[in-house]
């Protein structure tokens, strides 16, 4: 048996003729049905082919199989990667035991190449074809690897641009050549962040949607669209985008229910500032503990020294008592009670006005 009918013996096919074999054409033809059944074989590696010097779409194909794929596969085997000229195909012979999926190369089923289509990628193609361009996190990389294969301009803080200095950043020991294993990795990590990110986003909005239900937004007298999260941190974009402009939430601290930490927060496109908020929820603060504290003070931007709970941000758009970059230290959390936090704000918003004047 010749390395072409074990090739494809391995994917299940067979050649109908000797002729086929000797085919560049038809040996082109029979790799590309083997990657178009994608009915994968959990007992083998995949093999990932795509072309040399990988761009942001080539490195996202990379990922999607790695970590989608292999994932939903249970492959309990290393991904391979192989790369060719673009444009061509992994030698029949080299497939040969493998789940092969080429990728932004070799004009087929996963290359958008040479098919005159608008605005597409090798990664839409790949992910469409596994039923995965609807999930909300996968739309961003997908959006990502359109608008840079079409040569659209991205934002100068976009991963894709990290990707393309990388080359320069991540040589291999003693070469000037560029390590595209290292540089893969760390796509791949920030592909990882970039899912987990989104997708909690996502999982944000549909928490959010389930709150409202029994959690509505309050609109006060004064126009504000006010609403607390309760310990529903993670939707609060969720709840700017919903048109609040202004968001409370509660958080946990370790094992010890008896504390917390609070944060308020204005939406981006809201004018409302959190000067009268803060001043209401130190003086409060100040009578629990039975200290004094100045008017200068209860309104002094930042932290007060000698009174460290309520910390607001120089926008005046973000107030804290206690975060992960500022863990509060014994005796310092607030003495208030939820409920009554939540009334302090709701009144100090009362007094303010939505154009943002206090």
């Amino acid at each position: 048996m010749t390395t072409m009918s074990a090739a494809l013996e391995a994917a299940g096919l067979t050649s109908t003729s000797s002729e086929a074999e000797g085919s560049s054409a038809n040996v082109v033809a029979l790799c590309s049905q083997i990657e178009d059944k994608t009915e994968f074989d959990a007992t083998l590696p995949f093999l990932v082919v795509t072309h040399i010097a990988p761009d942001t779409d080539a490195l996202a194909c990379q990922w999607f199989v790695d970590k989608i794929l292999t994932n939903e596969l249970k492959s309990k085997h290393d991904t391979v990667y192989k790369y060719v000229r673009s444009g061509e195909r992994l030698p029949a012979e080299e497939c040969a035991g493998y789940n092969i999926v080429h990728v932004d190369t070799g004009l087929g089923r996963f290359d958008q190449h040479g098919k005159n289509l608008t605005r597409a990628s090798s990664f839409q193609l790949l992910v469409s074809a596994f039923g995965y361009e609807i999930n909300p996190a996968i739309q961003v990389i997908m959006e990502l690897t359109m608008a840079t294969d079409n040569v659209e301009r991205v934002d100068n803080c976009s991963v894709h641009n990290v990707f393309k200095a990388l080359r320069w950043v991540m040589k291999q020991s003693g070469s000037r050549e560029p390590d595209w294993d290292a540089i893969r990795q760390y796509a791949f990590t920030a592909f990882d962040a970039l899912y987990a990110f989104h997708d909690k986003k996502d999982e944000g909005e549909a928490k959010f949607e389930r709150y409202i239900e029994k959690n509505p937004v309050e609109e006060l007298p004064c126009g504000i669209k006010f609403l607390s999260l309760g310990y529903h941190s993670g939707t609060r974009q969720a709840a700017f985008d919903h048109g609040v402009d202004v968001v409370m939430w509660f958080n946990n601290v370790g094992s010890d229910y008896k504390l917390k930490y609070v944060g308020i927060q204005v939406n981006e496109k809201s004018p409302v500032k959190l000067g009268n908020v803060v001043s209401s929820l130190r003086f409060q603060e100040a009578k629990r503990r039975g200290q004094r504290i100045s008017h200068a003070d209860c309104c002094r931007i930042g932290n007060v020294t000698n009174f460290p709970t309520w910390f607001i941000h120089d926008s005046g758009n973000l107030i804290l008592a206690g975060s992960n970059t500022h863990p509060l230290r014994e005796g310092e959390h607030s003495r208030i009670g939820n409920k009554d936090i939540i009334e302090y704000v709701r009144k100090a918003l009362q007094s303010s006005s939505p154009n943002g004047k206090q």
